[in-house]
């Protein structure tokens, strides 16, 4: 469809189980309208087990590359429960947190998203043995990014809790799997 020639209009979508494929996104509803050749959001919000999202002040290009940016606003974000509904599961990272972070990107030629910011009272436990978890942090703030492609999440960020300081970086491949990485000069998590 070509969107250049879309009229101003406003667009209202609401579902209680809605999927794509193999992601359940769960509750979702959609407020916006197209304006100038730009799609405004106006609230769109998707809940589930793993998370209340919604998207503020966003703005989306009708055009290609279908260029975007936003707020995303995060509460009572569970990554590994997020991630099972987006079809990615036995991540071995458990986190709750709230966050606001502004993000941008593109839809093509292929989905990027790109988020920066910061992340207050974190709770973040790494576990690939359930039985002995390899790291756990309670009352952590984190700043950092994420990148979200259609292949991949992966993500940076310097981390502190109390006095102790971190570096993780870290990729989780769809297909492939995962991949965590965590340094510290001295770590005092208790």
């Amino acid at each position: 469809y070509n969107f250049k020639d879309f009229p101003d209009a406003k667009l209202k979508f609401e579902s209680k189980d809605f999927g794509i494929d193999k992601m359940q996104l769960g509750h979702v509803v959609v407020q916006a309208g197209v304006k100038d050749r730009n799609l405004f959001v106006d609230q769109m919000r998707l809940e589930n087990s793993g998370a209340i999202l919604h998207l503020e002040k966003t703005k989306i290009s009708v055009e290609k590359p279908y260029k975007f940016e936003g707020v995303v606003v995060g509460e009572n974000v569970h990554v590994k429960k997020l991630l099972e509904h987006f079809g990615v599961p036995n991540v071995p990272v458990q986190t709750k947190f709230s966050a606001q972070v502004p993000c941008s990107g593109h839809l093509e030629p292929s989905i990027e998203v790109n988020c920066k910011g910061k992340i207050e009272n974190a709770w973040i436990k790494v576990d690939p043995n359930p039985k002995k978890p390899l790291f756990e942090l309670e009352n952590g703030n984190a700043t950092g990014e994420v990148k979200i492609t259609n292949q991949n999440v992966s993500y940076s960020a310097d981390v502190t809790a109390g006095k102790s300081t971190a570096k993780t970086t870290g990729v989780v491949d769809y297909q492939k799997g995962f991949k965590i990485q965590y340094e510290s000069p001295l770590a005092r998590f208790a």
